[in-house]
């Protein structure tokens, strides 16, 4: 931004030696020094392998203090660099936790410490969170659940108040790097083209016995629950991963078309209250720095169940690509029930926030009803509590 022409600034609270250091957790703690230890371990090591050389070295020692301090220097080395830049692209630095405000028209509010702040750009950090997260699991490999992860953080960025055009640069760019290494992670990784010729396959036979199988079987378990279901005794057909990614299979075939319309109606009451949640960010109603996280917080959790839902339960009758995505708060599994737990718990505290600005703003004791209270414009008239009107 800086080389652009524009006026920038940088808010960090990062502090190093009871001083503040650019940088950030990566350069000052983390990859920087790490890498630099790591370094210095390699080549204790190689030591080790000379003598295969016809190299002998005797009296080899490790000197901690001298590998910690060596460290430091190369932090203090970089850290100058990044002020270097700075100040030669007049970058202002403001040591400090950031903390968005609100917007004002096209310019953001924010504070850095005791600092208000005014601009009309800004850049998270959100963004490289999102890209180390979507990157670690893609080297799992796990494609499906990194295009979620991925457009949950477009979403939460979106909820915040990022701009459609800026998220729409975002996936281009994506797009545009991924793409000379698309080929090469695919070929490593044949099993994803493997799951897609057997989505656009159909149900032919030779595809039903080889990738198919699983979205056929499932199929059929749902067909044959029809609308009241086999009941829980009932044997299921031999429907693989019938207790995790096609769980849903498990319902239908146990309870039918009831279970699944259960199912579905839970969903959709969680979609409803982020959809509501949502409705008053885009609003800009009277909400507090601390209302607005939980609201941003409250519509990516709500996006994180039930765009879950959505892929699993279209995996299960065959509208999409075998992912390996579960079922939210129904598939078996620990670490996805700990996950989803604390997803609801996220939007049970934006609705909480919700509800403490209505009684705010439409007085003591007023309720939440289908349509939250907030989102009606609240008037005041003389020697009364505000009304809605």
């Amino acid at each position: 931004c800086a080389q652009l022409g524009m006026r920038t600034a940088c808010i960090d609270d990062w502090r190093r030696k009871d001083r503040p250091s650019l940088g950030g957790t990566c350069l000052n703690v983390g990859c920087i020094p790490s890498k630099a230890l790591l370094d210095s371990s390699e080549k204790f090591e190689l030591i080790g392998e000379l003598k295969d050389h016809g190299i002998t070295v005797s009296g080899k020692s490790l000197d901690l203090g001298a590998m910690m301090a060596r460290k430091e220097a190369v932090v203090d080395r970089l850290t100058s660099g990044i002020a270097l830049l700075f100040r030669k692209y007049k970058v202002d630095s403001l040591p400090g936790l950031g903390r968005l405000i609100g917007r004002d028209g096209e310019f953001w509010k924010l504070a850095a410490g005791a600092e208000e702040l005014q601009a009309r750009r800004i850049i998270l950090g959100a963004l490289l969170t999102i890209g180390l997260t979507t990157g670690l699991i893609l080297l799992e490999p796990d494609l499906g659940t990194t295009l979620l992860v991925f457009t949950l953080g477009l979403v939460v960025m979106y909820a915040a108040g990022v701009r459609f055009s800026s998220l729409s640069a975002i996936v281009i760019f994506v797009a545009l790097v991924s793409l000379p290494v698309a080929s090469f992670y695919i070929s490593r990784h044949p099993y994803i083209l493997s799951r897609y010729h057997s989505f656009t396959q159909g149900f032919t036979a030779s595809n039903i016995q080889r990738g198919g199988f699983q979205v056929y079987e499932s199929r059929l378990a749902l067909g044959e629950g029809g609308v009241w279901g086999q009941g829980v005794d009932a044997v299921l057909p031999p429907v693989p991963a019938a207790s995790t990614d096609m769980i849903a299979s498990s319902v239908g075939f146990s309870l039918g078309l009831i279970g699944i319309a259960m199912l579905l109606l839970a969903y959709w009451l969680v979609a409803r209250s982020g959809f509501t949640i949502a409705e008053v960010l885009v609003r800009r109603q009277q909400l507090g720095p601390e209302g607005r996280v939980a609201c941003i917080l409250g519509t990516g959790a709500m996006y994180m169940i039930v765009a879950q839902a959505l892929l699993n339960l279209s995996v299960a009758v065959g509208l999409l690509p075998v992912t390996g995505i579960p079922l939210p708060m129904v598939s078996f599994g620990g670490s996805a029930q700990l996950a989803m737990g604390i997803a609801f718990g996220m939007l049970h505290g934006a609705l909480k926030e919700l509800r403490g600005a209505s009684e705010n703003v439409l007085g003591e004791g007023a309720h939440l009803g289908g349509s939250y209270q907030l989102l009606a414009k609240p008037v005041r008239t003389a020697g009364q509590q505000p009304v809605a009107k």
